[in-house]
């Protein structure tokens, strides 16, 4: 069509042109009369190179599948983005709702450490349900800390550790208590490790420390005592020169110097305990001037004189001891009159009055004495009804009445001095049979010298007989009475008779095995006055002859028995050839 055109501009030129399109055509190239498309154009250049067509169309297929590949991981990674960020809004939201629940928590419980627990007081009705509620506390403390690390709900765990101690501490547990301070101690520690300024973690860590002294103190590790009073008073300076205007770090110095004084005397360091004695009453006094309605401050000061008058009595000054302890009285009855019901201010008063009665009768003053023990007596029992959970109040009223006992029997009022015994020995044993735990043995009495005073005080009417009378009683009879007359004479101060008494027990007669047997029994128990404290004088002469005597007797009535084939009562081992 070409070759026809009209315009001879748009026809072949020459015939050497149509030739060669004649050959483009037949060889598969482009030719002039019709313009190929490129992609005709593409096909013919690969017909006439297949080689290199083929190689081109294997990259550009290659190509094709890469970029297919980058757009499909593209659409799966921006899908995952998508995911991701939907997934982190929800968590998001999820750990804002959980914080909410955590904080909420942390608030419920921590109310139920500090305000709930101060609201109840520290009252023996209240004691149960705090002991509840702080169990309660730590659980859900324990709880929130397995899960997240939080110093708030560790300090509140450190605080409900302290305060259970104390709870178990009153209840006489000592080793549930000093497990809980223990586990208070180690967590405040911790806090105290990433923040040493924090004085409610010292306040909580001294409190702790408080605790495990006062449980040492009780069981006779005086040195463990003394070591835990020593970083209580390195904390109450601290937080006292941290905080001077802070209330409660003036009475934590001041309870830092008398326990340490307490924990010095129970070691025999009197001179070191008086001095920290008299470095607490100063601070007693401010506080009982800045606060003068205040129970707390009034026990403080009555505690102080108290202390100091009993390192004056060990001293020997009955004279300065008397005049402490009349000052701790008349600030335990001025403030009892506002308090009636408090029973710190009752304890301390009733043991300030138990012991002034133990200065008065060296004074000879029996009558006065007799008065106070009575007085001492019942405020003790009457803090015991108030609470009688607590053991250490226990205590101290078996104490002052077996302090009374003895002052009766002292006064030859054996009727009288019986009852008080009995009173002492069911008060004593109501303590393990209520599930309270006594002291170590030193700072405790032994229901059986209770019984055998007891028993000497209902054989007395017949044991202070004539002694002729009672050698004329039957050989057992005279075996159970002599030696209730030498307990009895020895403890009134009449050694002498005493004495006498011990020499007729050695001249009884005893025929059969029994009394052979009682007869040695009763020497044994002979030997055991002789061999009590007394000072030394012409009368030592005399009991060491006394005990040779006694022990050559034993040894007469054992062979006597021995011989005839009768078993006796082994000797005591007082005994000593």
């Amino acid at each position: 069509m070409k070759c026809l055109e009209k315009t001879p501009a748009r026809r072949y030129p020459t015939a050497q042109a149509i030739a060669d399109d004649l050959r483009c055509f037949l060889e598969g190239r482009p030719i002039l009369a019709r313009p190929s498309p490129i992609w005709e154009k593409a096909v013919k250049w690969g017909r006439r190179r297949p080689a290199r067509a083929c190689a081109l169309a294997g990259a550009a297929a290659a190509v094709a599948v890469f970029l297919a590949g980058i757009l499909y991981y593209d659409s799966l990674l921006r899908a995952g983005v998508r995911t991701a960020r939907t997934a982190k809004a929800e968590a998001d939201r999820n750990a804002r709702v959980a914080l909410e629940q955590r904080n909420l928590a942390l608030k419920a419980l921590d109310k139920l450490v500090f305000e709930v627990q101060e609201r109840l007081g520290e009252t023996p009705a209240t004691r149960s349900l705090r002991r509840s509620l702080l169990d309660t506390a730590i659980a859900g403390l324990d709880e929130i800390a397995s899960s997240t690390e939080a110093s708030s709900s560790n300090l509140s765990r450190a605080v409900a550790h302290q305060k259970l101690g104390e709870i178990y501490r009153q209840l006489g547990r000592s080793t549930e208590g000093s497990r809980q301070f223990e586990q208070a101690v180690r967590l405040a520690e911790q806090l105290a490790t990433a923040a040493p300024e924090d004085l409610a973690v010292k306040d909580c860590l001294s409190r702790s420390h408080v605790g495990l002294g006062e449980i040492h103190l009780r069981a006779d590790r005086i040195d463990l005592a003394l070591g835990h009073f020593h970083q209580v008073l390195e904390l109450a300076e601290e937080i006292a020169a941290a905080d001077p205007g802070r209330p409660s770090a003036r009475r934590g110095l001041l309870e830092a110097y008398v326990r340490l004084g307490r924990a010095q005397g129970f070691h025999g360091d009197f001179g070191e305990a008086r001095a920290w004695f008299l470095k607490s009453l100063p601070l007693a006094k401010q506080w009982s001037v800045d606060q003068p309605g205040d129970a707390d401050a009034a026990a403080m000061l009555a505690w102080c004189y108290r202390k100091i008058a009993d390192m004056s009595k060990l001293s020997g000054d009955l004279d300065e001891a008397r005049s402490d302890y009349v000052r701790a009285i008349a600030v335990g009855r001025e403030s009892l009159k506002s308090h009636p019901t408090d029973l710190k201010i009752k304890t301390h008063l009733a043991a300030a009055l138990d012991d002034l009665a133990k200065v008065l009768p060296r004074r000879h003053d029996p009558a006065e004495a007799s008065s106070l023990y009575a007085e001492a007596e019942t405020l003790f029992a009457e803090a015991v009804e108030s609470d009688p959970e607590n053991a250490d109040v226990r205590v101290m009223l078996v104490h002052a009445q077996y302090d009374r006992a003895r002052l009766q029997r002292d006064l030859s009022h054996f009727s009288e001095a019986a009852s008080t015994y009995r009173r002492t020995i069911e008060t004593l044993n109501r303590i393990p049979r209520e599930g309270l735990t006594a002291p170590a043995p030193h700072d405790f009495l032994e229901v059986e010298v209770l019984e055998r005073e007891l028993a000497d005080c209902e054989a007395a009417p017949l044991a202070l007989e004539a002694l002729p009378s009672l050698l004329a009683r039957p050989a057992r009879d005279a075996c159970r009475l002599l030696p209730a007359r030498v307990r009895l004479l020895n403890a009134l101060g009449s050694t002498a008779d005493a004495l006498d008494t011990v020499e007729a027990v050695c001249s009884v007669v005893a025929d059969t095995a029994e009394d052979r047997a009682a007869l040695t029994t009763a020497i044994g128990e002979c030997v055991r006055v002789l061999s009590g404290p007394r000072s030394a004088g012409p009368a030592e002469t005399r009991v060491t002859a006394l005990r040779r005597r006694c022990a050559e007797r034993i040894g007469s009535l054992l062979a006597r028995s021995l011989e005839r084939g009768f078993p006796t009562a082994p000797a005591p081992n007082t005994i000593r050839p």
